[in-house]
């Protein structure tokens, strides 16, 4: 599924919340957001995924914008963006992380989902994830991901 994009300006600042694949089809950000003046937020919990072409196409956008003295926010940032903060300088700067989507999966039901964490309570539980119980069913769900490297991809 190719990116789509909700925008919306809310006190001088333009929000917007991506969903989708990042490839080669429909993922130049200029056209689909354009250049924000001041401030952009970005709610990310739904970006499924990148190609090569999609994560330079990221990059190149938001590169721009910084040097352009935008200041950028992420929320809920998406499993698929914090491996790639880990793997690829200028995906998205640490400091720029307001949330994170944490995947969890349940052993019981199979089921999967995310848990958005505000990095400031990340920060105050030492980066400690706490027992997170499924929605379904109400087993605590394990991290559907390695927990020590996910951390340290976080901590930059």
């Amino acid at each position: 599924m190719p990116i789509t994009v909700d925008k919306k300006e809310m006190n001088g600042v333009t929000h917007v919340k991506l969903k989708g694949v990042f490839n080669e089809k429909g993922s130049d950000l200029a056209e689909l957001i354009g250049y924000p003046e001041k401030e952009l937020w970005v709610t990310c919990n739904e970006v499924e995924s990148f190609n090569s072409i999609g994560v330079k196409k990221w990059i190149d956008y938001f590169t721009k914008l910084r040097h352009k003295g935008v200041k950028l926010k992420f929320i809920g940032c998406s499993s698929s963006i914090v491996a790639h903060v880990g793997m690829i300088v200028n995906v998205v700067l640490p400091e720029e992380i307001v949330s994170v989507a944490v995947p969890y999966s349940c052993t019981q039901c199979k089921s999967n989902h995310a848990k958005v964490f505000e990095m400031n309570d990340l920060k105050s539980m030492n980066f400690k994830l706490p027992e997170v119980p499924c929605p379904k069913c109400k087993t605590p769900m394990e991290l559907d991901e390695l927990p020590d490297e996910y951390i340290q991809t976080l901590l930059g």
